[in-house]
């Protein structure tokens, strides 16, 4: 019995490891048909393999009234439509209010996890904390 919870501590350690290595992309709009938002969520869909192989976990918040803890931590103001990539904890590391193509969000991710900064356009238009 021991050495099963000994497994169980491991196995569930391990899944808590690899978790935390995932990428968050999460994007926002005041509701689900938002154009912005259809759009690159086909983008995205186009090119799932790149999703699976560069680990992004993807969260959708289309309802401002029913989200609104989330609309409030990451600061959506009044725009129609944002992206942003979250790191470990939930810490803004990036921020868009334009669709990016799905090879521009693996650019940012593969800067951010060399250890480079996101683009400084980004965050010269005064988007990322």
């Amino acid at each position: 019995m021991k050495k099963f919870l000994l497994f169980s501590c491991f196995l569930f350690s391990g899944l808590l490891l690899h978790g935390q290595q995932m990428k968050r992309l999460l994007l926002f709009a005041e509701d689900s048909s938002n154009a912005q938002l259809q759009q690159q969520m086909q983008l995205l869909r186009s090119d799932s393999a790149g999703i699976v192989e560069h680990n992004i976990w993807i969260a959708i918040f289309a309802s401002p009234r029913k989200m609104r803890r989330m609309f409030e931590y990451y600061k959506i103001g009044s725009a129609e439509f944002t992206l942003l990539v979250a790191g470990l904890g939930g810490v803004e590391i990036f921020r868009s209010e334009q669709v990016m193509q799905p090879e521009e969000i693996y650019r940012i991710l593969e800067k951010i996890d060399a250890g480079e900064q996101p683009p400084p356009s980004a965050r010269a238009k005064g988007h990322s904390p």
